[in-house]
Protein backbone atom coordinates (compact mmCIF):
# COMPACT_ATOMS: atom_id res chain seq x y z
CA UNK A 1 0.00 0.00 0.00
CA UNK A 2 1.53 3.60 -1.44
CA UNK A 3 1.94 5.85 1.42
CA UNK A 4 0.47 9.36 1.53
CA UNK A 5 1.97 12.56 0.21
CA UNK A 6 0.92 15.67 0.04
CA UNK A 7 2.65 18.65 -1.63
CA UNK A 8 1.46 22.54 -1.02
CA UNK A 9 3.23 25.18 -3.26
CA UNK A 10 0.82 27.88 -4.77
CA UNK A 11 2.93 27.75 -8.03
CA UNK A 12 1.12 25.20 -9.82
CA UNK A 13 4.05 24.80 -12.37
CA UNK A 14 5.63 23.14 -9.37
CA UNK A 15 3.03 20.47 -8.74
CA UNK A 16 2.80 19.67 -12.01
CA UNK A 17 6.48 19.07 -12.94
CA UNK A 18 6.41 17.13 -9.67
CA UNK A 19 3.47 15.40 -9.92
CA UNK A 20 3.63 12.21 -12.60
CA UNK A 21 6.69 10.95 -10.96
CA UNK A 22 5.55 11.93 -7.47
CA UNK A 23 2.15 10.38 -8.62
CA UNK A 24 4.29 6.89 -9.45
CA UNK A 25 5.71 6.28 -6.39
CA UNK A 26 3.10 7.49 -3.75
CA UNK A 27 -0.56 8.00 -3.25
CA UNK A 28 -0.07 11.80 -3.78
CA UNK A 29 -2.31 14.63 -3.71
CA UNK A 30 -1.72 18.42 -4.14
CA UNK A 31 -2.84 21.89 -3.30
CA UNK A 32 -1.97 25.42 -4.29
CA UNK A 33 -3.01 27.20 -0.96
CA UNK A 34 -3.24 26.31 2.35
CA UNK A 35 -7.17 26.49 2.84
CA UNK A 36 -7.20 23.65 0.52
CA UNK A 37 -4.25 22.13 2.00
CA UNK A 38 -6.15 21.37 5.32
CA UNK A 39 -9.19 20.68 4.45
CA UNK A 40 -7.24 17.73 2.14
CA UNK A 41 -5.82 16.72 6.08
CA UNK A 42 -8.48 16.62 8.03
CA UNK A 43 -11.01 15.07 4.59
CA UNK A 44 -8.05 12.81 3.34
CA UNK A 45 -5.94 12.10 5.76
CA UNK A 46 -3.54 11.22 7.87
CA UNK A 47 -0.85 12.02 5.58
CA UNK A 48 2.40 10.21 6.01
CA UNK A 49 4.18 13.31 4.64
CA UNK A 50 3.19 16.90 4.14
CA UNK A 51 5.43 19.01 2.15
CA UNK A 52 5.00 22.77 2.02
CA UNK A 53 5.95 25.47 0.44
CA UNK A 54 6.84 28.91 2.68
CA UNK A 55 5.95 31.86 0.93
CA UNK A 56 1.96 31.79 0.31
CA UNK A 57 -0.78 33.65 0.43
CA UNK A 58 -3.08 34.48 3.67
CA UNK A 59 -0.63 31.40 5.61
CA UNK A 60 3.03 30.57 5.45
CA UNK A 61 3.86 27.62 5.25
CA UNK A 62 5.61 27.34 8.59
CA UNK A 63 1.87 28.07 10.16
CA UNK A 64 0.45 25.51 7.81
CA UNK A 65 2.62 23.00 9.37
CA UNK A 66 1.54 24.29 12.71
CA UNK A 67 -2.59 23.45 11.64
CA UNK A 68 -1.46 20.01 9.91
CA UNK A 69 0.40 18.63 13.47
CA UNK A 70 -2.79 19.66 15.81
CA UNK A 71 -4.91 17.47 12.70
CA UNK A 72 -2.26 14.73 13.25
CA UNK A 73 1.15 14.90 15.09
CA UNK A 74 2.85 12.04 14.03
CA UNK A 75 2.31 13.36 10.18
CA UNK A 76 5.79 14.49 9.01
CA UNK A 77 6.13 17.75 8.02
CA UNK A 78 9.03 19.38 5.32
CA UNK A 79 9.11 22.79 4.41
CA UNK A 80 10.41 24.24 0.65
CA UNK A 81 11.38 27.83 0.91
CA UNK A 82 12.84 30.02 -2.11
CA UNK A 83 15.04 31.99 0.29
CA UNK A 84 16.50 31.86 3.32
CA UNK A 85 14.66 33.16 5.84
CA UNK A 86 16.62 31.35 8.81
CA UNK A 87 15.25 32.55 11.95
CA UNK A 88 11.66 31.64 10.64
CA UNK A 89 12.94 28.40 9.88
CA UNK A 90 15.24 27.44 12.84
CA UNK A 91 12.13 28.84 15.37
CA UNK A 92 9.95 26.27 13.29
CA UNK A 93 12.54 23.56 13.92
CA UNK A 94 12.99 24.32 17.47
CA UNK A 95 9.17 24.19 17.98
CA UNK A 96 8.62 21.01 16.58
CA UNK A 97 6.54 21.53 13.63
CA UNK A 98 8.97 20.76 11.31
CA UNK A 99 10.90 17.40 10.33
CA UNK A 100 13.21 18.98 7.28
CA UNK A 101 13.69 22.08 5.70
CA UNK A 102 14.34 21.95 1.85
CA UNK A 103 15.54 24.98 -0.37
CA UNK A 104 14.34 25.51 -4.11
CA UNK A 105 15.31 24.79 -7.14
CA UNK A 106 15.16 21.24 -6.14
CA UNK A 107 15.82 18.60 -7.64
CA UNK A 108 12.80 15.46 -8.01
CA UNK A 109 15.44 12.98 -6.33
CA UNK A 110 16.25 15.40 -3.52
CA UNK A 111 13.09 15.66 -3.13
CA UNK A 112 11.62 12.06 -3.22
CA UNK A 113 15.10 10.64 -1.15
CA UNK A 114 13.63 13.22 1.63
CA UNK A 115 9.85 12.00 1.52
CA UNK A 116 11.03 8.57 2.24
CA UNK A 117 13.14 9.31 5.05
CA UNK A 118 9.73 11.60 6.36
CA UNK A 119 7.51 8.27 5.42
CA UNK A 120 9.99 6.20 7.40
CA UNK A 121 10.15 8.46 10.24
CA UNK A 122 6.24 8.35 10.13
CA UNK A 123 6.16 4.82 9.92
CA UNK A 124 8.52 4.73 12.81
CA UNK A 125 6.43 6.79 15.04
CA UNK A 126 3.00 5.19 14.10
CA UNK A 127 4.36 1.63 14.80
CA UNK A 128 6.04 2.22 18.35
CA UNK A 129 2.68 3.98 18.89
CA UNK A 130 1.03 1.35 18.19
CA UNK A 131 2.69 -1.38 19.62
CA UNK A 132 2.96 0.77 22.59
CA UNK A 133 -1.17 1.09 23.02
CA UNK A 134 -1.78 -2.77 22.53
CA UNK A 135 0.68 -3.40 24.65
CA UNK A 136 -0.17 -1.65 27.86
CA UNK A 137 -4.02 -1.85 27.08
CA UNK A 138 -3.75 -5.62 26.41
CA UNK A 139 -1.72 -6.30 29.46
CA UNK A 140 -3.93 -3.99 31.84
CA UNK A 141 -6.95 -5.76 30.47
CA UNK A 142 -5.43 -9.50 31.78
CA UNK A 143 -5.05 -7.63 34.74
CA UNK A 144 -8.55 -6.17 35.23
CA UNK A 145 -9.65 -9.57 34.16
CA UNK A 146 -8.21 -11.34 36.93
CA UNK A 147 -9.33 -7.74 39.71
CA UNK A 148 -13.13 -8.51 38.25
CA UNK A 149 -12.85 -12.11 39.76
CA UNK A 150 -12.07 -10.96 43.48
CA UNK A 151 -13.93 -7.57 43.17
CA UNK A 152 -16.88 -7.57 40.97
CA UNK A 153 -18.44 -4.59 42.01
CA UNK A 154 -15.74 -2.21 41.13
CA UNK A 155 -14.84 -3.25 37.70
CA UNK A 156 -18.47 -3.14 37.13
CA UNK A 157 -18.15 0.56 37.93
CA UNK A 158 -15.23 1.20 35.87
CA UNK A 159 -16.50 -0.81 32.74
CA UNK A 160 -19.15 1.73 33.02
CA UNK A 161 -17.79 4.78 33.74
CA UNK A 162 -14.44 4.11 30.95
CA UNK A 163 -15.90 5.22 27.42
CA UNK A 164 -17.45 8.16 29.00
CA UNK A 165 -13.85 9.14 30.00
CA UNK A 166 -12.28 8.60 27.05
CA UNK A 167 -14.80 10.31 24.66
CA UNK A 168 -14.55 13.85 26.74
CA UNK A 169 -10.89 13.50 26.87
CA UNK A 170 -11.62 13.04 22.90
CA UNK A 171 -13.38 16.49 22.91
CA UNK A 172 -10.86 18.04 25.14
CA UNK A 173 -8.04 17.09 22.43
CA UNK A 174 -6.42 14.90 25.44
CA UNK A 175 -3.14 13.63 24.31
CA UNK A 176 -2.26 10.57 24.03
CA UNK A 177 -6.05 9.51 24.14
CA UNK A 178 -4.49 6.10 25.52
CA UNK A 179 -3.83 7.41 29.02
CA UNK A 180 -7.35 8.52 29.51
CA UNK A 181 -8.75 4.76 29.31
CA UNK A 182 -5.91 3.18 30.91
CA UNK A 183 -6.34 5.70 33.62
CA UNK A 184 -9.76 5.22 34.10
CA UNK A 185 -9.13 1.13 33.94
CA UNK A 186 -6.19 1.47 36.66
CA UNK A 187 -8.11 4.27 38.78
CA UNK A 188 -9.01 1.12 41.81
CA UNK A 189 -5.82 -0.59 41.05
CA UNK A 190 -5.52 1.08 45.29
CA UNK A 191 -7.91 -1.27 46.23
CA UNK A 192 -5.97 -4.27 46.64
CA UNK A 193 -4.07 -2.18 49.48
CA UNK A 194 -7.08 -1.89 52.09
CA UNK A 195 -8.43 -4.90 53.93
CA UNK A 196 -11.28 -6.68 52.15
CA UNK A 197 -13.56 -6.32 54.83
CA UNK A 198 -13.35 -2.71 54.93
CA UNK A 199 -14.14 -2.23 50.79
CA UNK A 200 -17.03 -5.07 51.86
CA UNK A 201 -18.57 -2.28 54.62
CA UNK A 202 -18.18 0.20 51.71
CA UNK A 203 -20.16 -1.73 48.78
CA UNK A 204 -22.73 -3.03 51.34
CA UNK A 205 -23.17 1.00 52.69
CA UNK A 206 -22.04 0.17 56.34
CA UNK A 207 -20.88 2.77 57.74
CA UNK A 208 -17.18 2.70 58.72
CA UNK A 209 -15.48 3.64 61.52
CA UNK A 210 -12.76 6.91 61.40
CA UNK A 211 -10.19 4.93 61.15
CA UNK A 212 -11.73 2.68 58.60
CA UNK A 213 -12.58 5.31 56.18
CA UNK A 214 -8.99 7.40 56.79
CA UNK A 215 -7.55 3.83 55.63
CA UNK A 216 -9.92 3.46 52.67
CA UNK A 217 -9.18 6.84 51.10
CA UNK A 218 -5.56 6.00 50.58
CA UNK A 219 -6.77 3.75 48.01
CA UNK A 220 -5.72 6.25 45.04
CA UNK A 221 -1.98 7.56 46.61
CA UNK A 222 -1.63 3.62 46.89
CA UNK A 223 -2.38 2.81 43.26
CA UNK A 224 -0.64 5.92 42.16
CA UNK A 225 2.69 4.39 43.90
CA UNK A 226 1.94 1.31 42.33
CA UNK A 227 2.26 2.82 39.11
CA UNK A 228 4.64 5.88 39.37
CA UNK A 229 7.54 3.99 38.56
CA UNK A 230 6.20 1.84 35.51
CA UNK A 231 7.50 3.63 32.42
CA UNK A 232 4.81 4.90 30.36
CA UNK A 233 2.75 5.46 33.23
CA UNK A 234 3.70 8.34 35.32
CA UNK A 235 1.15 10.99 33.69
CA UNK A 236 -1.41 7.99 34.76
CA UNK A 237 0.13 7.51 38.20
CA UNK A 238 -0.37 11.35 39.02
CA UNK A 239 -4.05 11.26 37.63
CA UNK A 240 -4.77 8.35 39.83
CA UNK A 241 -3.43 10.47 43.01
CA UNK A 242 -5.12 13.12 42.28
CA UNK A 243 -8.36 11.07 42.59
CA UNK A 244 -7.74 12.04 46.76
CA UNK A 245 -8.57 15.66 45.88
CA UNK A 246 -12.04 16.24 46.92
CA UNK A 247 -12.63 19.70 45.63
CA UNK A 248 -10.90 20.54 42.31
CA UNK A 249 -12.39 24.66 42.20
CA UNK A 250 -9.50 24.59 45.04
CA UNK A 251 -7.26 24.65 41.96
CA UNK A 252 -6.86 27.68 39.67
CA UNK A 253 -8.54 27.56 36.18
CA UNK A 254 -4.69 27.91 34.57
CA UNK A 255 -3.85 25.09 36.79
CA UNK A 256 -7.03 22.73 36.55
CA UNK A 257 -6.07 23.09 32.26
CA UNK A 258 -2.50 22.98 31.65
CA UNK A 259 -1.86 19.96 34.51
CA UNK A 260 -3.01 17.40 32.35
CA UNK A 261 -2.85 15.10 35.48
CA UNK A 262 -5.07 16.80 36.87
CA UNK A 263 -7.74 17.31 34.50
CA UNK A 264 -7.68 13.23 33.88
CA UNK A 265 -8.51 12.75 37.43
CA UNK A 266 -10.93 15.24 37.39
CA UNK A 267 -12.92 13.65 34.35
CA UNK A 268 -12.53 10.60 36.12
CA UNK A 269 -14.03 11.57 39.52
CA UNK A 270 -16.92 13.38 37.65
CA UNK A 271 -17.60 10.23 35.75
CA UNK A 272 -17.54 8.20 39.01
CA UNK A 273 -19.63 10.44 41.29
CA UNK A 274 -22.01 10.31 38.57
CA UNK A 275 -22.24 6.45 38.29
CA UNK A 276 -22.45 6.16 41.96
CA UNK A 277 -25.79 8.66 42.49
CA UNK A 278 -27.47 7.70 39.66
CA UNK A 279 -26.61 3.76 40.82
CA UNK A 280 -28.16 4.94 43.98
CA UNK A 281 -31.28 6.04 42.50
CA UNK A 282 -31.06 9.62 41.40
CA UNK A 283 -32.50 10.15 38.15
CA UNK A 284 -30.31 11.90 35.46
CA UNK A 285 -31.54 14.86 35.31
CA UNK A 286 -31.36 15.46 39.27
CA UNK A 287 -27.32 14.01 39.50
CA UNK A 288 -26.94 16.74 36.64
CA UNK A 289 -28.37 19.47 38.95
CA UNK A 290 -26.55 18.18 42.33
CA UNK A 291 -22.90 17.46 40.80
CA UNK A 292 -23.68 21.49 39.85
CA UNK A 293 -24.59 22.95 43.17
CA UNK A 294 -21.50 21.09 45.04
CA UNK A 295 -19.41 23.49 43.14
CA UNK A 296 -16.21 20.88 43.22
CA UNK A 297 -16.25 20.63 39.24
CA UNK A 298 -15.22 22.86 36.43
CA UNK A 299 -18.25 23.94 34.98
CA UNK A 300 -16.90 23.78 31.81
CA UNK A 301 -16.09 20.38 32.28
CA UNK A 302 -19.49 19.48 33.79
CA UNK A 303 -20.99 20.83 30.86
CA UNK A 304 -18.87 18.69 28.62
CA UNK A 305 -20.00 15.45 30.62
CA UNK A 306 -23.72 16.54 30.76
CA UNK A 307 -23.42 16.80 26.78
CA UNK A 308 -21.25 13.64 26.23
CA UNK A 309 -23.50 11.30 28.31
CA UNK A 310 -26.78 12.75 27.17
CA UNK A 311 -25.41 11.70 23.25
CA UNK A 312 -23.94 8.56 24.93
CA UNK A 313 -27.29 7.60 26.24
CA UNK A 314 -28.86 8.75 22.79
CA UNK A 315 -26.28 6.05 20.94
CA UNK A 316 -27.11 3.09 23.53
CA UNK A 317 -30.36 3.14 23.08
CA UNK A 318 -30.00 2.88 19.10
CA UNK A 319 -26.81 0.16 19.45
CA UNK A 320 -28.72 -2.21 21.62
CA UNK A 321 -28.76 -5.48 20.12
CA UNK A 322 -30.21 -9.29 21.04
CA UNK A 323 -27.28 -11.69 20.95
CA UNK A 324 -26.93 -15.43 21.70
CA UNK A 325 -24.26 -16.29 24.35
CA UNK A 326 -22.17 -18.12 21.76
CA UNK A 327 -22.09 -14.61 19.98
CA UNK A 328 -20.97 -12.32 22.66
CA UNK A 329 -17.69 -10.42 21.64
CA UNK A 330 -15.80 -8.85 23.48
CA UNK A 331 -15.99 -5.01 24.43
CA UNK A 332 -19.78 -5.53 24.13
CA UNK A 333 -21.55 -4.18 27.10
CA UNK A 334 -24.81 -5.53 28.84
CA UNK A 335 -28.03 -3.17 28.46
CA UNK A 336 -29.43 -6.22 30.66
CA UNK A 337 -28.70 -8.82 33.50
CA UNK A 338 -27.64 -11.54 32.07
CA UNK A 339 -29.56 -14.57 34.65
CA UNK A 340 -30.20 -18.32 34.81
CA UNK A 341 -33.41 -20.28 34.51
CA UNK A 342 -33.27 -19.78 38.55
CA UNK A 343 -33.73 -16.16 37.95
CA UNK A 344 -29.78 -16.04 39.54
CA UNK A 345 -27.84 -12.73 38.36
CA UNK A 346 -24.33 -14.44 36.23
CA UNK A 347 -23.52 -10.77 35.59
CA UNK A 348 -25.40 -7.56 36.16
CA UNK A 349 -26.30 -4.87 33.47
CA UNK A 350 -23.38 -2.43 32.81
CA UNK A 351 -20.78 -4.63 32.35
CA UNK A 352 -18.60 -4.62 29.88
CA UNK A 353 -17.65 -7.93 28.28
CA UNK A 354 -14.00 -9.58 27.93
CA UNK A 355 -12.60 -12.49 26.89
CA UNK A 356 -12.55 -14.24 30.06
CA UNK A 357 -16.04 -13.49 31.17
CA UNK A 358 -17.18 -14.91 28.18
CA UNK A 359 -15.65 -17.50 28.62
CA UNK A 360 -16.75 -18.29 31.68
CA UNK A 361 -20.40 -17.95 30.52
CA UNK A 362 -19.84 -20.48 27.72
CA UNK A 363 -18.66 -23.15 30.36
CA UNK A 364 -21.39 -22.04 32.72
CA UNK A 365 -24.17 -22.54 29.59
CA UNK A 366 -22.95 -26.25 30.23
CA UNK A 367 -24.17 -26.82 33.28
CA UNK A 368 -27.14 -24.72 33.58
CA UNK A 369 -29.83 -22.87 31.17
CA UNK A 370 -28.91 -19.43 31.03
CA UNK A 371 -31.46 -17.08 29.36
CA UNK A 372 -31.34 -16.11 25.96
CA UNK A 373 -30.77 -14.16 23.61
CA UNK A 374 -29.26 -11.68 25.98
CA UNK A 375 -29.56 -7.70 25.22
CA UNK A 376 -26.40 -5.89 24.75
CA UNK A 377 -24.67 -2.67 23.70
CA UNK A 378 -22.12 -2.42 21.03
CA UNK A 379 -19.53 -0.10 21.53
Amino acid sequence: MKSKVLLVDDEPEVLYSFEPILQSRYDFYTAENPLDALTKVKDTGPFSVVVSDYRMPKMNGVDLLKEVMKVNKNTTRILLTGFSDYNSIIDAINSGNIFRYLTKPIQINDLITNIDDGINQYNLITAEKELLEKTLKGSIKLLMNLVSVTNKKSFIRVSRVRNIVKNLAQKLNYEPLWEAEIAVMLSEIGLVGVPADIIEKKEKKITLTPDEIKLFDTYPSIGSDLLKNIPRLENVAKAIGYLSVSNYSEFSPEELESNKALLLSQLISIAKTFDKITDAGLENADAFTFLKKRKTYSPHILTLFELEFSENENLKKAKVQNVMIDDLKEDMILAEDIVDNLGMILYAKGKELSDLIILKLRNMARNRVILEPVKVIRV
